[in-house]
């Protein structure tokens, strides 16, 4: 019998998982696969190549052979481990990929669209709890917002116990 779940209560699965992979892959992290809570990233090549072929197979292209290989290193290792993955969740050879709001490419690091909706279409904070809310979600675009720190500081300063709520145009 093998688990597909964790039991009911393995409250620190998390944290074991990503010291597991940590271990497993520490010789490619980071510069093949970033680990992230459950989630893993492996990386392609930085550059396109302009397109090129390799010789020994003129129908695949040079960024293609090169992950490939990194694929299959990494893939090993997880299975050298005695560790499987599920063929339904990975997504391989993908221009793009969404991690934890943010989206990974070759251009670099951008925040995912369902992100930027959401923070701008949440609705006029009513408790100082909704600001926290909002002060969480922004905190994942924070990287992207030059003086986010100052921008949001009215917004913390209500959050504060020993101020009252006075929601203005300035918090707006």
């Amino acid at each position: 019998m093998e688990l597909t779940r964790l039991p009911q209560g393995a409250t620190n699965s998390v944290a074991v998982y990503q010291a597991q992979m940590t271990w497993i892959l520490q010789e490619e992290i980071p510069g093949s696969i970033g680990i992230f809570i459950d989630d893993g990233g492996i990386k392609g090549p930085r550059s396109l190549y302009n397109q090129e072929r390799i010789p020994e197979s003129p129908s695949i292209r040079r960024l293609i052979w090169e992950y490939a290989i990194t694929l299959d290193r990494i893939l090993f290792r997880i299975e050298e481990a005695g560790l499987t993955i599920s063929g339904s969740k990975p997504s391989f050879c993908v221009p793009a990929l969404d991690i934890v709001g943010h989206v990974l490419s070759l251009k670099g690091r951008t925040i995912s669209k369902q992100k930027i909706n959401k923070i701008q279409n949440w609705p006029t904070p009513l408790k100082k709890k909704e600001i926290r809310g909002f002060l969480g979600l922004c905190a994942y675009v924070r990287l992207f917002i030059e003086n986010f720190s100052q921008i949001a500081s009215q917004l913390r300063r209500l959050t504060r116990k020993d101020v009252d709520w006075d929601w203005d145009q300035k918090c707006e």
